[in-house]
């Protein structure tokens, strides 16, 4: 039987995981921009209310110019979020994340952190049971066997709140514009983390990290 892991080969693993998983995803954030140009201008050329017509426009025109910006607070909120998940006593809620914007008054701090964490929640439901089996393994890198799936740092919540915080240091237009353009990088974003999970899984396998365990 092949020894325990000692806790610098963890700290490697964990660190090749971290930059497959970031390298991947910001990749996926790009091609899903790419798309979400054109779910929101079709949104905005379906919508009836001219105001609502409006704002769709104004923030595909903002998403577009600020591409770049985007791109970038993504990959700092999500190594942020990673390092919060990977020390002890794991990471805030969500919920909680998403009041980071200080517009935001009380009822809509609630409202707009439960719509996102409604997000993460399908996000992992798209996963299926690749993300039960990476939790595992990462818990156990961690050592930290009980840990649940929202504090994975390779999981929904993770990606999540990076697109939260990358989106409210980027866009103007308050709570609205943010969800809107969530839900537009929600699909192809849900494929790609559920290719993520199935290579990181097999990755740790090959890392004889819980081979053992099935999806």
């Amino acid at each position: 039987a092949r020894a325990r892991l000692t806790p610098q080969e963890c700290a490697v693993i964990l660190a090749e995981c971290r930059e497959l998983a970031r390298t991947r995803l910001a990749a996926a954030l790009a091609a899903a921009l790419e798309r979400a140009d054109e779910a929101l201008f079709a949104l905005a050329d379906s919508a009836r209310d001219p105001e609502e017509q409006g704002r769709l426009l104004e923030l595909r025109s903002q998403a577009r110019a600020r591409r770049p910006a985007i791109e970038a607070a993504f990959g700092r909120e999500f190594l942020a979020a990673w390092n919060a998940r990977v020390k002890p006593g794991g990471a805030a809620p969500v919920a909680d994340e998403a009041a980071s914007c200080l517009e935001l008054v009380d009822d809509e701090v609630l409202e707009h952190g439960l719509a996102v964490k409604a997000m993460a929640a399908r996000l992992a439901d798209a996963c299926e049971g690749e993300l039960a089996a990476l939790t595992r393994r990462i818990g156990q890198l961690l050592g930290r066997p009980e840990l649940a799936d929202a504090d994975n740092p390779a999981g929904a919540q993770s990606l999540c709140a990076a697109l939260e915080a990358a989106a409210c240091a980027s866009l103007e237009g308050g709570r609205g514009a943010r969800l809107a353009l969530l839900r537009a990088l929600e699909p192809p974003l849900s494929v790609e983390l559920r290719r993520l999970c199935q290579d990181l899984n097999v990755h740790l396998v090959a890392r004889q990290v819980l081979p053992e365990v099935k999806p």
